[in-house]
C-alpha cells in the first residue's frame, strides 16, 4: 500500500513540477509542551507537540471519528483499543502469538481483528472492548456497507483464480462466499462490486443476480484485485464512486463501468465532499475540489503544494512534508492558503488524520504518537 501511495505521489509531483484478556488499568498522561505553531518555518522537534499517553506501540490506528485508538505491540501480536486520553477499553492477544491485522468500520462502532493463521477467523472488537467473533475467515479489507447491514472483503489465495469474496451481516449470521477467482472490490449504489478475470459485477448483498459493469482485462485484473485487498480502492463518501489508484491514466469505476478520468493526479483518498476529492488543477501544485463523478473542476482552492507531499486531508486541512535538511511538516487549509509549521519530522509511520477538524495524528513506529492541530 505504501508503494502504491508512493507512485501515484509521484505521478502528481510529476505532473506539476493507507483472545479478549483483562483491560489493562489506564496509562498515566505524562506532562507535554505545545508547541506554539507560527505560519513560518520552525527549528521546533515535533516531539514538542503533545504526545498521546499510550505505550510505545509498532503502529497506532484512529477510528474514522478520531475518538478510540487502535494500538498494536511491538511484536504485532496484541490489539490494546484506546481513548485519548489514555483509558483502555479492550485489549486482545492472538492465541497463536502471531501478527494481527488491524482495519476500522467506516462508522467507527468497532475493529476488525485478523491473525492469517489457526483458527483463521475475524473478530470484531466493538468501541467498548468487547471482543465478538464472526463467521468470517481472515478476510482482507473488509468494509462496512453504506446503511452498516453489511461487511465484506476477499479470502485471499497465491493466485487470484483461489481468491474468494466473502459477505455477511454487520451483526453476526451466516456468511456467504462467491466462486472461486472473486476479489471484493467496494461499494456502489448500495450493492457490493467485485472483480473476476472476465469482468466486474454488482451485486445486492443479500444475494441475487449480479450484472456486468465493465470488462476487466487480464493484465488488469489482479492489479484491481490487490488494490482491493490493500485498501487502495478509493470509495466516495457516498459509494458512488471508486478510483483505482494503481492505474494510469487513473480511472473511476461507477455503477455505468469503468471510465478514465480526465484529470492527471488527484490526492488519494481526500474525498472532501459526497464524491468530490482534491486534486492537482494548475502549475505549482495548484489545488482543486474534483467532482469524480465527472472529473470537472467544481473549485479552484487558493492552496499550492509546491513540489510538496501531500500525506492525508482532516477537515479543510492538508497534512503535508516539505523536503528539506531536514524535513517539516506543515498543514495547509485548502480553502483559504493559510499554512502552519508544526515542526521538523522525525522518522516515522505514516501521518493519519485525527478525526475531522484538523487533527493528524504523528506516530512513531515502537515510539510515541503525536498529536499536530492546526489553529
Amino acid at each position: 500500500m505504501v508503494r502504491l501511495r508512493a507512485m501515484l505521489l509521484c505521478v502528481l509531483l510529476a505532473g506539476i513540477a493507507a483472545a479478549c484478556t483483562t483491560p489493562r488499568p489506564p496509562v498515566p498522561v505524562p506532562t507535554v509542551t505545545t508547541l506554539a505553531i507560527v505560519p513560518t518555518a520552525t527549528s521546533a522537534s515535533l516531539t514538542d507537540l503533545p504526545q498521546l499517553p499510550l505505550p510505545a506501540a509498532e503502529s497506532v490506528t484512529p477510528s474514522p471519528d478520531g475518538t478510540r485508538l487502535a494500538a498494536l505491540d511491538s511484536a504485532g501480536t496484541t490489539l490494546t483499543l484506546y481513548d485519548q486520553a489514555g483509558t483502555v477499553y479492550g485489549q486482545y492477544h492472538d492465541p497463536a502469538g502471531g501478527p494481527l491485522g488491524v482495519w476500522w468500520l467506516a462508522d467507527s462502532s468497532g475493529v476488525c481483528i485478523t491473525s492469517y493463521h489457526p483458527p483463521f477467523s475475524m473478530r470484531i472488537m466493538d468501541r467498548s472492548g468487547t471482543v465478538h467473533s464472526t463467521a468470517f475467515d481472515d478476510i482482507s479489507g473488509p468494509l462496512l456497507s453504506p446503511d452498516g447491514q453489511w461487511i465484506a472483503g476477499t479470502l485471499g489465495s497465491s493466485t487470484a483464480t483461489q481468491d474468494v469474496v466473502e459477505i455477511g451481516p454487520r451483526d453476526g449470521g451466516a456468511v456467504r462466499r462467491l466462486p472461486p477467482g472473486s476479489d471484493f472490490l467496494g461499494w456502489l449504489d448500495g450493492q457490493m462490486a467485485y472483480v473476476t478475470q472476465q469482468a466486474i459485477y454488482l451485486a445486492p448483498p443479500a444475494g441475487g443476480s449480479a450484472r456486468v459493469i465493465a470488462s476487466a482485462p487480464p493484465r488488469n485484473t489482479r492489479e484491481v484485485a490487490d488494490a482491493a485487498a490493500a485498501g487502495e480502492m478509493v470509495s466516495s463518501p457516498d459509494d458512488q464512486v471508486l478510483i483505482v489508484q494503481v492505474l494510469y491514466p487513473l480511472e473511476k469505476l461507477t455503477s455505468m463501468g469503468l471510465t478514465q478520468l480526465p484529470i492527471r493526479a488527484i490526492l488519494p483518498g481526500f474525498w472532501v465532499g459526497p464524491h468530490a476529492a482534491l486534486g492537482a488543477v494548475g502549475a505549482n501544485g495548484a489545488v482543486g475540489v474534483i467532482d469524480m463523478l465527472t472529473g470537472a473542476t467544481i473549485q479552484k482552492t487558493p492552496a499550492t503544494l509546491a513540489g510538496n507531499q501531500p500525506q492525508t486531508v482532516s477537515g479543510s486541512w492538508i497534512a503535508a512534508i516539505e523536503f528539506g535538511q531536514p524535513a517539516q511538516l506543515f498543514v495547509i487549509n485548502y480553502q483559504t492558503g493559510v499554512s502552519q509549521y508544526l515542526g521538523l519530522l522525525p522518522p516515522s509511520g505514516p501521518i493519519v488524520p485525527l478525526g475531522p477538524h484538523g487533527r493528524f495524528l504523528v506516530h512513531t513506529t515502537n515510539g510515541p504518537s503525536y498529536v499536530a492541530s492546526a489553529t
